[in-house]
């Protein structure tokens, strides 16, 4: 299974929904890319903020990883590409 879909029609991410036969209990996955335009990220955070808990996995201190992301800013300052980073 794909939840994260990349070709030459862009990229896509699934949005999975897990629950136990039997429960009303679910699990939503939202698989995230880095970088990605102001509309996906909105969607995703609409979607999150419908959830009674949210779980994040993140980078506490940014210095470290500032090297790793420099791409990603980069291309957010061309804004032909209209894209922006991901801030959630």
């Amino acid at each position: 299974m794909e939840i994260v879909v990349a070709n030459e029609l862009g990229v896509r991410a699934v949005v999975l929904t897990l629950r136990a036969k039997g429960s009303a209990l679910e699990f939503r996955l939202f698989p995230m890319v880095h970088i990605g335009t102001q509309a996906y990220f909105d969607a995703v955070r609409r979607q999150a903020n419908e959830c009674d808990v949210v779980v994040a996995e993140g980078v506490g201190d940014a210095r470290p990883v500032s090297r790793l992301t420099a791409s990603y800013r980069l291309a957010a300052r061309n804004k032909r590409l209209g894209l922006v980073v991901q801030d959630l």
